[in-house]
């Protein structure tokens, strides 16, 4: 199913220098060539990315006209980093993702002078996008009064879920509709451990990553959070997360899983993902956070069939970490007129964001069902092998392109759905800049590094090492973070109440 909307032709540039163009220098700036570099993160091999720039590449061509585009693709792990470094070496940036984290937010890269403005171009070059995105979304890559950044169109929100290979929970007799609570989780972890004793029965993420069955809002660094945004009132100060009763209840309820064998030790220094572990047959179980659709995302990464129990009631909830995933202007952009143009493209034409978030049909993607709009990976490939990994969601490419690999057919509707039932945080579209405090921190970086993952991968005692963990937070400035940060949600409240 193709899309395509007219693509609002270029007018006249705007000038830094002058205030404006001439309209001769406006036409020659509009004739001359010009690469629009998209830098994303994810995986790709550089024949991908080479034969991605080269189809889109035809696709603008035609629709904007002596346009080109190049993909640049950054490790997740390292993308913040090397976005920095090839901003401020002045590297032509024309596109990138925005929002990832604290050290990301909007705010802060558009005080750190690495994003463009966008609202005059948006209403020159952006109509599709604002035809598209709701102003709801909009409001998350929004500071002050100008817009910075586009949210993309994927599921706003996340619960957090007990996930489990189906063929264990099979023979375990599980019924997941009944697990909904830790202590129902507690006695599944156990039947595990009985039945398979060369397998761990839970497992944490990369790093330590187990996410606690609470609605919190990190806001940016859960130094200065909201513990949990059903319970908000207007008025709840900031607080220091690691210092609330939800913390200590899950730290201790891990040590207690941990002490017992049900949970992968060293877990804090793991470099293998739950999802790998559990493909390798080494876990059965991990909390994590769901998405419109976890049981077929997990099942199509794992390679096996997994069922998911919800652990939150309400189930959704969408936070300031959820406004993530944005794409902006980089400032080294050398032309942010054209680089609106190929954004607006995204949202206006369904080859050209589905050979963005997909590849190449008949290279990294192959029609599965052409009237369910849906796509499979090319034989002998899934998604860890596939050169060029998926990235929908990141941009605003709109819910008719083809449906995700591994997804069900009517996926675009449930992730509809999905957003309609999400209850949004007070924090939702704000943006924490830390550059007042970036000394604090960094020191409370190194003290959380010390001790979260550690304590919610049940590998410290919180009876003794959270008081510590706490005095040391506080000693390494995490009230004055906890200040700055309350200062800017209060003003940003005052700002947005109308």
């Amino acid at each position: 199913m193709k899309r395509f909307r007219k693509v609002v032709p270029m007018g006249l540039a705007i000038c830094l220098a002058a205030g404006m163009y001439t309209s001769e220098a406006a036409a020659a700036e509009e004739n001359e060539p010009y690469e629009v570099v998209i830098v994303e993160g994810g995986r790709a091999t550089q024949d991908a990315m080479d034969a991605v720039s080269e189809k889109l590449s035809e696709i603008t061509g035609e629709k904007i006209g002596n346009t080109t585009v190049k993909i640049v693709t950054v490790s997740q792990g390292t993308y913040v980093d090397q976005l920095n470094m090839m901003l401020s070496s002045g590297e032509q940036v024309d596109l990138c993702l925005t929002a990832i984290n604290n050290a990301q937010s909007v705010a802060f890269m558009k005080n750190a002078n690495q994003l463009l403005p966008m609202d005059s171009l948006l209403k020159e070059y952006g109509q599709d996008i604002l035809k598209d995105v709701p102003e709801e979304w909009l409001k998350a890559g929004r500071v002050g009064t100008e817009q910075y950044s586009i949210p993309g169109d994927r599921g706003k929100g996340s619960g957090i879920g007990f996930f489990m290979v189906k063929d264990i929970a099979d023979a375990l007799d599980v019924d997941m509709e009944t697990v909904k609570t830790l202590d129902d989780v507690e006695a599944v972890l156990n039947k595990v451990k009985e039945a398979y004793p060369d397998m761990y029965p839970l497992a944490p993420d990369v790093g330590g990553y187990n996410p606690m069955p609470v609605a919190y809002d990190p806001v940016f660094g859960y130094i200065g959070c909201i513990p949990d945004i059903y319970k908000y009132k207007e008025g709840d100060p900031l607080v220091n997360f690691y210092e609330t009763e939800q913390y200590k209840d899950w730290t201790t309820r891990m040590y207690k899983w941990a002490s017992q064998g049900l949970v992968m030790p060293d877990g804090a220094n793991s470099t293998v993902t739950n999802k790998s572990l559990m493909a390798a047959g080494k876990v059965a179980c991990a909390i994590r956070n769901t998405d419109p659709d976890p049981a077929g995302e997990w099942s199509d990464a794992v390679g096996k069939e997994i069922v998911v129990s919800e652990l939150l009631n309400p189930t959704l909830y969408a936070a300031t970490n959820h406004a993530g995933w944005q794409v902006g202007i980089g400032s080294t952009s050398q032309n942010p007129e054209r680089a609106m143009q190929v954004l607006n493209l995204i949202a206006a034409d369904t080859e050209f964001a589905n050979t963005l978030c997909y590849g190449v049909e008949g290279v990294h993607y192959q029609i599965k069902d052409s009237e369910k709009n849906t796509i499979e990976y090319m034989p002998g490939q899934d998604g860890t092998s596939t050169e060029y990994e998926s990235i929908w969601g990141r941009f605003p490419q709109g819910f008719d392109i083809y449906v995700p690999l591994g997804r069900p057919d009517n996926f675009w509707e449930i992730v509809k759905d999905f957003n309609k039932e999400c209850v949004y945080s007070p924090a939702y579209g704000f943006s924490y800049d830390p550059s007042n405090v970036q000394n604090e921190t960094a020191a409370c970086a190194n003290v959380i590094s010390k001790y979260d993952a550690p304590l919610q991968c049940g590998m410290l005692d919180p009876e003794t090492e959270l008081p510590m963990f706490i005095e040391e937070l506080k000693a390494a400035g995490a009230d004055k973070i906890i200040e700055d940060k309350q200062k800017q949600f209060d003003e940003w409240k005052k700002a947005n109440s109308n």
